[in-house]
């Protein structure tokens, strides 16, 4: 069983073969998968910011997989990312087993690297983030899962720059 990254996909990146003006231009997807709703974000092009991208309703895993691979060839994306609902104990429940298994789908016909990353209070931290900045209640559902998700990713990414610095 795979468990949530403490960091960012070791050599992702060698940044000392890079000038800032050089840097390869590389998008990470991060998936918020459930039952009903997969909430998806995207990272810019130099993989520094996390936006809420859409959030797809669950319809089965052929259509859930071609609304995936549209996503993922629209926006160039080189890797994906997927939060892993661990228990608050850090042990592997009957939710992380099934994104496991959904990780092992996605890396079986995209072939692209897929890493999973603890999510955690990620819902708690995109419930804070709506209401601050003012989405009502009612529009909260629909938004909830995508905002989720680009908590998910913007941690991962600051772990990968924290973890690559230059030196």
């Amino acid at each position: 069983m795979s468990s949530a990254s403490k960091g960012c996909r070791e050599g992702w990146l060698d940044r000392k073969a890079y000038t800032p003006y050089t840097v390869p231009l590389m998008r990470v997807m991060a998936l918020d998968y459930g039952t009903v709703r997969i909430g998806v974000a995207i990272s810019d092009e130099r993989r520094i910011l996390a936006r809420p991208l859409q959030t797809i309703k669950v319809q089965g895993w052929k259509k859930d997989r071609e609304t995936l691979r549209a996503l993922l060839a629209e926006h160039s994306v080189t890797e994906i990312v997927v939060g892993l609902p661990l228990n608050m104990d850090g042990s592997v429940g009957v939710a992380a087993k099934r994104v496991e298994r959904f990780m092992n789908r996605l890396r079986g016909v995209f072939k692209l690297p897929v890493v999973a990353h603890d999510e955690r209070l990620s819902s708690v931290a995109a419930a804070e983030t709506l209401s601050i900045v003012g989405v009502r209640r009612g529009r909260r559902k629909g938004l909830m899962d995508a905002v989720s998700a680009a908590h998910i990713l913007q941690e991962y990414l600051d772990q990968c720059s924290k973890e690559h610095r230059p030196v």
